[in-house]
């Protein structure tokens, strides 16, 4: 018994080194998990003297599946990564066991008449291990290999390693079983392990190639999204290049005409003492140079929409709604301005899902573009990033504050007074559940500004307040009946 005991827990020491080598990871174990894996290969090598006396063809799978769980945990790297590994690690300290035990069946021969000895019996089987332990170290000393078996994460040559190794642990099977074992029984069980082995590889190359055919399809449709939008950014730059293009002409002949006729001008108010001819003369002159100023500050400040950069905040989900939003606010003649002073990447990460993120900054945007369309000031204003500490998202805009219908009704059932152009009052019952959802403060001010006329303020401090900051005290009265939302009356500074 002692000396099987000896051999599997060498047998698992030896896969227990080689893991880590063969994918060359370099990760720090501790003195604690180092005691965990001594016990832990113990207590597997006695299970396996007992799964080798009544379920032997099986038994070396079952210490290659509790070990690849053990690795996983100690690792964290994939599962299927770790499984073919642990099945080449073990593949390898078999192996290791023919030299050894070669070296062993020499030494029994120069020292004759003592292999009855138990005692030499347990201290031999602890050599073959020694050796076996000596040959893996010595293994991944080669320059060629002590960096790891790289081509590990190319599925056709892993699986070839995997294939080799599962032969070897068939092999060890075969040859640990006793004399009595049913051949049909053997055949049944072998049978069943091969055709296991089989389906879990299958498996594991389907659903890999139909993550890179989703991977693919999704890379495609992006790539089909960036050229439409560049298709779109062309056709507008050759409508631009066109309008440009006439005003230049119509500019040469013009200029020269308003270069004239001011000095026409100067030169009648030098000679001329006619006072009625001088005035209207000048009207006549300041009416063209006013319309002239008009037809190029209206191209420029097209121009100047449209061509406006989001910040990059290297989430392709936000970039995108940017981009999207820019356009959409240059297209209703909307000045959109977007401050981005912190990195989003911890928002991500720490407080909200990139999804409810993108959710919650598209409504908020749309509802900003609605309720400015149609007013005489069309500015939007939207910062993110860190304030007191704590990430905000801020956004101004210069439309018609909520009416008391709306916060009347706000975390209670959708409501707009904006259905004529295409509102329907789910965005902003949609950004206060998702507020609600990640406890997150919710603020909604109205502005006394000539700029501005309201603000919403989204603050993930997890206290997940809703407060409302209204100037008309009549509206305080009305929007108060609503449970879900504190009322903090303002003084008009107007």
């Amino acid at each position: 018994m002692i000396i099987l005991l000896i051999k599997y827990f060498f047998i698992i020491m030896c896969s227990m080194y080689a893991f880590p080598k063969l994918l060359n990871i370099h990760q720090k174990v501790t003195a604690k998990t180092k005691l965990f894996m001594i016990f832990l290969n113990t207590i597997t090598s006695f299970f396996m003297y007992m799964l080798r006396a009544y379920m032997a063809p099986i038994s070396i799978m079952i210490m290659v599946s509790v070990s690849a769980l053990f690795l996983k945990k100690i690792y964290r790297i994939d599962i299927g990564c770790t499984i073919t590994t642990t099945i080449i690690s073990f593949g390898i300290g078999y192996l290791s066991y023919i030299p050894s035990i070669t070296f062993a069946a020499i030494l029994e021969i120069c020292l004759p008449g003592t292999v009855t000895s138990a005692f030499f019996s347990a201290a031999l089987a602890f050599i073959i291990g020694m050796t076996q332990l000596t040959l893996v170290v010595c293994l991944f000393r080669i320059n060629r290999l002590k960096h790891g078996f790289s081509f590990l994460s190319e599925a056709k040559y892993s699986d070839l390693c995997v294939h080799i190794s599962v032969s070897v642990l068939s092999a060890a099977s075969f040859l640990g079983m006793n004399q009595g074992t049913h051949l049909v029984y053997i055949i049944l069980i072998f049978s069943i392990v091969i055709c296991g082995i089989i389906f879990w590889f299958w498996w594991h190359r389907q659903i890999t190639e139909e993550y890179l055919k989703q991977l693919n399809k999704r890379e495609t449709e992006e790539l089909n999204h960036v050229i439409d939008s560049q298709q779109r950014e062309i056709e507008m730059l050759n409508r631009q290049n066109d309008e440009l293009s006439k005003i230049i002409h119509k500019d040469n002949k013009f200029l020269p005409a308003i270069e004239l006729s001011v000095k026409e001008f100067y030169l009648s108010v030098v000679s001329d003492e006619n006072k009625a001819s001088r005035t209207s003369s000048t009207i006549k002159l300041i009416e063209q140079l006013e319309q002239f100023s008009r037809e190029r500050a209206g191209v420029v400040k097209s121009y100047e929409l449209s061509h406006k950069k989001p910040p990059c905040t290297n989430i392709a989900s936000i970039d995108i709604l940017f981009t999207y939003m820019l356009e959409k606010a240059a297209y209703s003649d909307i000045i959109l301005d977007l401050c981005l002073w912190d990195d989003m990447a911890p928002l991500i990460k720490h407080k909200i899902s990139e999804q409810d993120l993108t959710t919650l900054l598209g409504d908020l945007l749309e509802n900003a573009i609605i309720a400015t369309k149609d007013c005489k000031k069309r500015r939007i204003l939207a910062g993110i990033g860190i304030l007191n500490n704590t990430y905000c998202i801020c956004i101004s805009d210069s439309g018609v504050p909520f009416p008391a219908e709306v916060l009347l009704h706000l975390g209670i059932e959708p409501v707009t007074t904006h259905a004529d152009h295409g509102g329907s009052g789910i965005g902003l019952m949609s950004t206060f559940e998702i507020c609600s959802r990640y406890h997150a403060s919710l603020e909604i001010e109205e502005l006394d500004l000539s700029l501005y006329a309201k603000q919403v303020t989204i603050r993930f401090d997890g206290l997940g307040t809703h407060k409302v900051k209204l100037l008309d005290k009549q509206k305080c009265q009305k929007v108060s009946a609503n449970p879900n939302i504190q009322i903090v009356p303002l003084i008009s500074t107007g």
